[in-house]
């Protein structure tokens, strides 16, 4: 049986026991080791956003190093949106708030 329903990046569709998904923008089939590389990626961009940004503030010792600061997880926060899929975001920062 194949069955498919969208996802915020692409639609997955499952066949004979694997899944794949198909990239919207070009129509290219993502394998699964595509799938956990890009997972892995968003996981990883969430983590050093969340330490750095939220469970670890430091204290700063000058207002230069608190801008810097804040500049740095400016640049941090738009990786991690720019990583992870739009539905992911919002579960990881729900789960910040609300753990």
């Amino acid at each position: 049986a194949e069955y498919g329903g969208e996802i915020s990046t692409g639609v997955f569709f499952r066949q004979q026991n694997s899944t794949v998904m198909q990239n919207p923008n070009n129509g290219k089939t993502l394998l699964p080791s595509v799938l956990k590389q890009e997972r892995e990626k968003c996981w990883n961009a969430r983590d050093v956003y969340f330490e750095k940004c939220h469970w670890k503030i430091p204290q700063f010792q000058t207002q230069e190093e608190k801008d810097q600061w804040k500049q740095d997880c400016i640049s941090l926060k738009e990786r991690f949106y720019e990583t992870c899929p739009k539905s992911w975001v919002f579960h990881f920062e729900k789960q910040l708030v609300n753990p």
